[in-house]
Formats: C-alpha cells, structure tokens, sequence
C-alpha cells in the first residue's frame, strides 16, 4: 500500500482534507493529511481483499467519511481504485451505503 496519496490529484486531496479540518475545530493540518491518507489505505484494503470484513478505527472512518462527502469524487474514483487494485469484470469496490464490496459493473 505505497503510494496511496497518488489515488486523488494533489487538488482532490487537500479538498478531503480541508472536510476533515472542518468537521474537527483546531485539528492540524499534518494530522488531517494523515488521517486522509490512512482513509485511503482503509480504502485501498477494502478493495484488495473484498471477501474480509474489514472496519476503519474511529479515527481513519473519520478520513473515510470526508472523502464520502465528496460524491462525486468518491463515486467517480472508487472505479478507477477498483480497476488498479483488482483486475477483471469482477472487481470489487467498498459500498458506503452497504458497508459492503460490490461489483464494479
């Protein structure tokens, strides 16, 4: 999982972390980026291994949850994520609604 960071254009990724300076008063800056990026990672995972049953701490659901308010972003990237993390017409990504992985189709 290097590299995570790469997943959202440096624009995208100061956006999720500004959310997450948002929701969080006082928070620091360096602590928003790494709650994002452990976020992506929790992403990242959930992708790779679909059939684990696997939850974010409170801390990287926070990340997870500021880069779910941005739809558009989430909904557009979370294909891309699932076609460079698994290969096939079968690939998995996280389904926020479900708190499962459902196929890419």
């Amino acid at each position: 999982m290097h590299g995570v960071r790469a997943l959202l254009t440096p624009a995208a990724f100061e956006g999720v972390v500004a959310t997450v300076i948002d929701n969080n008063p006082g928070m620091e800056e360096r602590t928003a980026e790494r709650i994002v990026t452990e976020a992506l990672k929790f992403v990242e995972a959930a992708a790779r291994f679909p059939n684990d049953n696997i939850t974010p701490s409170n801390v990287v659901d926070e990340g997870w949850h500021a880069l779910i308010l941005h739809t558009h972003l989430y909904k557009t990237s979370a294909r891309v994520w699932a076609g460079s993390f698994t290969t096939g017409p079968n690939a998995l990504i996280p389904d926020v609604t479900t708190g499962t992985c459902s196929p890419t189709r």
